[in-house]
């Protein structure tokens, strides 16, 4: 990992990441995404795009996308996403992403997390995360966010929860 001003670059084994003030890249095993200011492109392997300016649905014959400011949903075959202001989900079959108003994570299948935003590093064996406001560290047993402004919310597949605020722990009956 090399770490630079406006500018951090991340390596990890299955996914390689470029962050930069108002340009993140992504190069994920199963998805390629770039995001700009105002636009956010992503490329996926169904293929489709969309322009995060306005209402700019351009679907392959794969994949169907709506795009709208402050929300913005993709429903691929190979991806579901939720895209919401200060809450920002992304579920794909082998990587899941969250992005938040100052808190950006990563979750991929071998399980490597970095937030661009101050430089916030996550290496998970498979699932430990680190939370960039403040620093608030959840080690879970395994897999999805749901990151929100000041609140950070961790659902995993064995289905446990924390909140960020403080340090709450929700464990389920499966946890």
């Amino acid at each position: 990992m090399l770490d630079g001003s406006g500018v951090t670059q991340y390596h990890l084994p299955c996914a390689s990441m470029l962050d930069g003030s108002g340009v993140t890249q992504y190069h994920l095993p199963c998805a390629n995404m770039l995001d700009g200011s105002g636009v956010t492109q992503y490329h996926l392997p169904c293929a489709s795009m969309l322009d995060g300016i306005g209402v700019t649905p351009v679907p392959s014959t794969q994949c169907y996308m709506l795009d709208g400011i402050g929300v913005t949903q993709y429903h691929l075959p190979c991806a579901s996403m939720l895209d919401g202001i200060g809450v920002t989900q992304y579920h794909l079959p082998c990587a899941s992403m969250l992005d938040g108003i100052g808190v950006t994570q990563y979750h991929l299948p071998c399980a490597s997390m970095l937030d661009g935003i101050g430089v916030t590093q996550y290496h998970l064996p498979c699932a430990s995360m680190l939370d960039g406001i403040g620093v608030t560290q959840y080690h879970l047993p395994c897999a999805s966010m749901l990151d929100g402004i000041g609140v950070t919310q961790y659902h995993l597949p064995c289905a446990s929860m924390l909140d960020g605020i403080g340090v709450t722990p929700v464990p389920s009956t499966q946890c």
